[in-house]
C-alpha cells in the first residue's frame, strides 16, 4: 500500500495562532474559561481541557473574578454575549476572516443580509441575532423570502461552495440588485483543489466529524471518510487500497496527524 500525504496539513496560520495565544496564558490566570468550542476538533479540545482549561456552553457558568479569563471561540459570538462580557476580562480569538463578517454585518444595519450556513453550527449561531441577518440553510428557504431591502448574500467560511454559488444564481434572478459577498475561507477550497488533484483509491481526512471544514473536504471524494484518533483506523480493511491519501481540516494540529501517520506506517512496515 502506498502512502501519500497532501499539503497544506496540520493548522492553518490563524489556528495556529490563536492556539499560541490561549497556552501564552493559561499560567497567567488562575481559571481559564472558553465559551463553545475554541476550533471544532476533540484532540485539541482534550489537550487544553488537561491543562486545566475549561469549556462552557454558556457564561452563566462562569465563576468571574480577577482570577479569570473568557476567551471567546474561533467562530465567532453573539452580540449579548459580548455585551454581558464588559466588565469582565475577555480575550477574543474569532478568526479574522469571521471578525470581518460581523463588521460588515454591523456596518451594513439598513440591508437585508441573507446569511448561508449550515443548521447549529457556531457561526450561524453567532449572526443570527443580529436584526438584519435572515439565515439560509439550503436552496428551498430561498423560495420562503419575500421583499428585501438592498440585500446581500454571505455566508459561512466553510460552507458548501458549489451550494453557494447555486444560490447566488437564483438569488441573482429574483433580486438582481443584490450584492453577492463571497465569504468563503480559501484555505478549505485550496486542500480541496489538491485533494482533487490527487489520485488515491481511499482518502483519510484527520480531524473531528463535528468539523464543517473536516466534511466539506470529506464530500470532495466518493471514497473517504474522517479519521480523529488511532483507535479509529481499521488496519486491515486499508491494506485493501494500493493508494491511500491523507489530507486534514485546517482546525487539525500537526500532532493529531503524526500521531494517526505514524500507526499507519507502523501497521504497514
Amino acid at each position: 500500500m502506498k502512502l501519500e500525504i497532501i499539503e497544506p496539513i496540520g493548522l492553518c496560520n490563524s489556528a495556529s495562532k490563536l492556539l499560541d495565544t490561549i497556552n501564552k496564558n493559561i499560567d497567567k490566570y488562575l481559571n481559564i474559561y472558553i465559551v463553545g468550542e475554541i476550533l471544532h476538533n476533540e484532540y485539541i479540545i482534550n489537550d487544553l481541557s488537561n491543562k486545566g482549561v475549561r469549556f462552557v456552553k454558556d457564561i452563566k457558568n462562569i465563576e468571574m473574578n480577577k482570577y479569570t479569563l473568557v476567551i471567546f471561540p474561533a467562530h465567532g459570538t453573539a452580540p449579548s454575549v459580548y455585551n454581558k462580557m464588559q466588565k469582565y476580562k475577555y480575550l477574543d480569538l474569532t478568526c479574522p476572516k469571521i471578525v470581518n463578517i460581523h463588521i460588515f454585518i454591523q456596518n451594513n444595519s439598513d440591508r437585508d443580509i441573507l446569511f448561508m450556513g449550515k443548521k447549529g453550527h457556531s457561526e450561524v449561531v453567532a449572526v443570527k441575532e443580529y436584526k438584519n441577518v435572515k439565515v439560509l440553510y439550503n436552496l428551498e428557504d430561498i423560495d420562503k423570502l419575500g421583499e428585501l431591502n438592498n440585500p446581500v448574500l454571505m455566508c459561512q467560511t466553510t460552507f458548501n461552495e458549489k451550494i453557494f454559488n447555486d444560490a447566488s444564481i437564483i438569488l441573482k434572478e429574483k433580486y438582481p440588485n443584490i450584492l453577492i459577498k463571497n465569504t468563503l475561507c480559501n484555505i478549505p477550497l485550496d486542500r480541496i483543489k489538491n485533494i482533487n488533484a490527487t489520485d488515491c483509491d481511499l482518502l483519510l481526512v484527520i480531524g473531528s466529524k463535528t468539523s464543517s471544514n473536516a466534511n466539506e473536504i470529506k464530500n470532495s471524494k466518493p471514497n473517504s471518510m474522517i479519521i480523529s484518533q488511532k483507535s479509529d483506523l481499521d488496519i486491515n480493511e486499508l491494506l485493501k487500497y494500493d493508494k491511500v491519501a491523507i489530507a486534514s481540516a485546517s482546525s487539525t494540529p500537526i500532532e493529531q496527524v503524526n500521531i494517526i501517520v505514524g500507526a499507519i506506517k507502523n501497521a504497514i512496515k
